[in-house]
């Protein structure tokens, strides 16, 4: 047994854009103890020219941690191929799923067999949680840090893909995979070009339109769509930053004399010009927006948004309810810039709102096909 029955944690992570300059085929080892960093950095292929960035580098970060007793046990087990039974455990034994057995009635796995982190005792599940964020941290602020250092190109995500965390309860040994989150996402399905003819007839009443150009808010949010996954930060920027342009270019075409106040000066919050004062400059134009006050929903999404926003920008840290929220903050902008569209005559901008909106003002199903897919990642996972 370990001394004190400690667990030694490893993050394995592929860097995305950087290299080393000049070539290092061995690498580099960093250590420190405040703040505590133990790291090592080689190239993924160290018997090749490391100029090109598309070859990439392996960073590893480790860290030790002690465990009860009880749960130093069921590790070392797993590790062994052992599943070791416990009183809050979620399955009975043996578990069978499609007809293939997975754990038999001792606790042994099947060969390939990687139990997820859902099955283990819920304490060592916080402290597998712990270490890969601990660890994911280190392997971050090392990477920023030398990159506003060196000045050195890059994207915002140091990661090529999601790190790995590995463990060992014995010195010496072999690392093992730790079991990883199943995780759910839900979200639209990509779009393709449709061609019937009532799309044929919009398109054409568009492109007869010789000034119509694609609005900066939709511009906008597009950029922030194809930057949700590698830079969630400027996601969020952006997707305000689109609302926000989409509001005011719509109340500059309404009211052309306040166009100079819209562009230059601050204008209220982009909510509360949605709520109140869109309702009213369409009213003193003789122009009733009908359904507006069932958006009321949106228009509170809009708020929180723009509350994520400063809290970014104030702090520099992303806020929690925009990390798990950013799709659909994305999924409110396009659906608000949609219905600006509408208002200012576009009714083919009508099929693209989304379905729960549709719900709230009562219209019927979209021909549009974009369906919703449910991906599951990490599942019950098997390893050669």
């Amino acid at each position: 047994m370990a001394a004190d029955n400690q667990i030694e944690f490893l993050l394995v992570a592929h860097l995305r854009g950087f290299s080393f300059n000049p070539h290092r085929p061995d690498g580099l080892t960093f250590q420190a103890d405040s703040p505590p960093a133990n790291i090592s950095l080689k190239p993924l292929h160290p018997d090749q020219d490391g100029s090109g960035l598309h070859r990439g580098l392996e960073c590893r970060a480790y860290k030790t941690k002690q465990l009860d007793p009880e749960f130093w046990g069921f590790a070392s087990d797993l590790i062994q191929g052992r599943f070791r039974m416990y009183p809050e455990a979620s399955i009975g034994l043996p578990l069978v799923r499609d007809k293939r057995q997975l754990i038999d009635a001792s606790g042994q796995l099947a060969k390939g067999f990687e139990p997820p982190l859902e099955l283990y005792p819920p304490t060592l599940q916080s402290v597998c949680d712990e270490a890969a964020n601990e660890l994911r941290s280190t392997i971050e602020r090392f990477f920023k840090l030398i990159r506003w250092q060196q000045e050195i190109d890059g994207p915002h995500d140091v990661f090529e893909r999601e790190p790995v965390l590995y463990w060992r309860t014995a010195p010496d040994s072999k690392y093992h995979v730790v079991g990883r989150r199943q995780r759910q996402w839900i979200g639209r399905a990509p779009a393709g070009l449709e061609w019937t003819d009532s799309d044929q007839h919009d398109f054409k009443e568009l492109w007869a339109n010789i000034g119509a150009t694609e609005p900066l808010g939709h511009e906008l949010l597009r950029e922030a769509q194809g930057s949700v996954g590698s830079a969630p930060r400027s996601a969020l920027l952006l997707a305000a930053s689109a609302l926000e342009a989409g509001v005011k270019t719509h109340v500059a075409r309404l009211a052309p004399d306040t166009e100079w106040l819209m562009m230059e000066a601050p204008a209220p919050p982009v909510f509360k010009m949605l709520r109140d004062y869109l309702p009213q400059l369409h009213a003193s134009k003789g122009v009733s927006l009908d359904g507006w006050s069932k958006l009321h929903p949106l228009f509170k999404e809009a708020q929180k948004l723009a509350e994520c926003r400063n809290k970014l920008t104030h702090r520099g840290d992303m806020p929690d309810e925009a990390v798990s929220n950013m799709r659909g903050f994305l999924s409110t902008v396009s659906d608000l810039l949609y219905l600006l569209d509408i208002v200012e005559g576009n009714e083919w901008a009508r099929e693209n709102i989304q379905y729960p909106t549709r719900v709230l003002l009562g219209w019927p199903t979209t021909r549009r096909r974009r369906s919703y897919d449910v991906r599951v990642t990490h599942p019950l996972m098997f390893w050669d």
